[in-house]
């Protein structure tokens, strides 16, 4: 679908926000579309789920494809809220960041964050997209994955330098993921962000699937290895109150 043929569909989805069913005239004339453009863009959204006939001959009305995507957005609504309180004990325990993330295709998204007082200004906020195979708060989901989804996604994905510090053998990538499942955390070292380190945990639903990770993110001199211990059994300890929500929440 070109940019134009997705903003124009966008302004189909719009105009149900106004009316639940709308025929064929009242979306092509709002819209200054020919009658015959606008059949095409309901068969095209008919075919994909995104629109459905309505009870009234001739009206139409959102489809159940939108029923998909609500129950992600639900569902990270429902993670956020559970992880936000936790989030803000391990902020004021370690005065640091504290970022949550999901996975999403080639990259890690942030959901929620809780910054600190004393903490670093991550410049990082929500929304913003991590490639999977840099940063903590990425290889966590990575780590995870399994290995013929790990090898496809390496395959498919060019292995770019942020910083003299990111990894980017795909032998040594592999040897990091493999320690992050043996230690259960994982550690990154300015591998995004020249002066800042982090260490993530992951967040599992009741099928023991990771679903989020939870990652405090500080300046090296604070975020070490020397430091590693105590931080890192802090963040797990976090990340294991937030999945014990997620298994008992409905629908998680």
């Amino acid at each position: 679908m070109k940019f134009n043929t997705l903003a124009k569909a966008i302004e189909i989805f719009d105009l149900f926000l106004k009316n639940r069913e709308l025929d064929v005239y009242e979306i092509a004339n709002p819209l200054h579309m020919p009658k015959s453009t606008a059949y095409a863009y309901i068969a095209f959204l008919k075919d994909s789920r995104f629109l459905d006939i309505a009870d009234k001959p001739g009206k139409y009305k959102l489809g159940l494809r939108f029923l998909d995507y609500a129950s992600i957005i639900r569902n990270q609504l429902d993670l956020t809220s559970l992880a936000l309180p936790h989030m803000r004990k391990l902020s004021k325990l370690l005065r640091s960041t504290i970022i949550l993330t999901i996975h999403r295709g080639e990259y890690s998204c942030i959901v929620g964050k809780v910054e600190h007082d004393e903490g670093l200004v991550y410049i990082r906020n929500i929304g913003d997209r991590l490639p999977l195979y840099s940063g903590a708060s990425s290889k966590i989901h990575l780590a995870y994955m399994r290995d013929a989804e790990v090898d496809q996604y390496l395959s498919n994905t060019e292995l770019k330098k942020h910083s003299k510090h990111t990894i980017t053998s795909r032998s040594k990538l592999f040897e990091d993921l493999k320690k992050i499942r043996r230690l259960g955390y994982a550690f990154s070292n300015q591998e995004i962000d020249i002066g800042v380190s982090g260490v993530a945990a992951p967040i599992l639903n009741r099928e023991k699937q990771v679903v989020a990770g939870i990652c405090v993110v500080g300046p090296v001199n604070r975020i070490n290895r020397k430091s590693l211990g105590s931080i890192a059994g802090a963040v797990t300890n976090c990340a294991r109150a937030v999945s014990r929500g997620m298994q008992y929440a409905k629908g998680c």
